[in-house]
């Protein structure tokens, strides 16, 4: 609605059309066996919006800033939140507190998350990230078997190394294709091969 308090330039939201299309997408990725994430960074934060994401099935909401996933929690979204991005060591211990997923690709890192957690008694899951050939992030895919055995020791009770990913399309425009989302798939099978179980997550997806 239309009001004489109204500040201009003035973007309007329609949530109800959000919502819409996230069911359509929830339902189109689950009848192929995909989960999907719903990725908030675009829209700076804004409560309303999330609230949309949850209320159209959506139960992992995806951002870049761990401000973003503080600001929305204390908006009352109660969805699981995932760092999109591999965290800086100044601000593990926010990670640990407002995250649920979170990628890694540097053992370092990694296993200073992994003790934040544990001193925090907070769960959190892992997604192994692996550079397919876009030099975005992530260890190269084919140190996929050294990268298993520098991680795997880490994996436990507060850090679980919960899955493999992949950007595509993003610093140098690769596309996943048949072969390149195989060989991630052989990433995955490193680590489940060095954790004796199966992996949860296999994210070649993007935004």
């Amino acid at each position: 609605m239309s009001g004489e308090n109204e500040k201009y330039p003035l973007l309007r939201v329609s949530t109800d059309r959000i919502e819409h299309n996230g069911r359509r997408l929830v339902a189109d990725c689950a009848a192929h066996g995909v989960s999907a994430w719903g990725v908030s960074k675009g829209i700076s934060a804004f409560a309303e919006v999330a609230r949309a994401f949850e209320a159209a099935g959506i139960d992992t909401i995806a951002d870049s800033r761990v401000a973003n996933m503080r600001k929305m929690r204390e908006g009352g979204v109660r969805a699981k939140f995932a760092l999109i991005r591999i965290p800086m060591y100044s601000e593990l211990d926010e990670a640990a507190e407002f995250c649920d997923y979170v990628l890694v690709s540097d053992a370092g890192v990694t296993a200073e998350l992994a003790r934040i957690c544990e001193e925090k008694r907070k769960k959190i899951d892992a997604v192994v990230m692996f550079d397919m050939g876009d030099l975005r992030e992530g260890y190269w895919f084919e140190d996929a078997g050294e990268a298993a055995r520098e991680l795997a020791p880490l994996d436990g009770e507060f850090l679980r190394i919960a899955g493999v990913g992949a950007n595509f399309s993003c610093a140098s425009g690769v596309l996943p294709s048949e072969k390149n989302l195989t060989a991630l798939v052989e990433c995955g099978r490193a680590f489940e091969s060095a954790l004796g179980r199966r992996l949860e997550i296999y994210s070649g997806g993007g935004t």
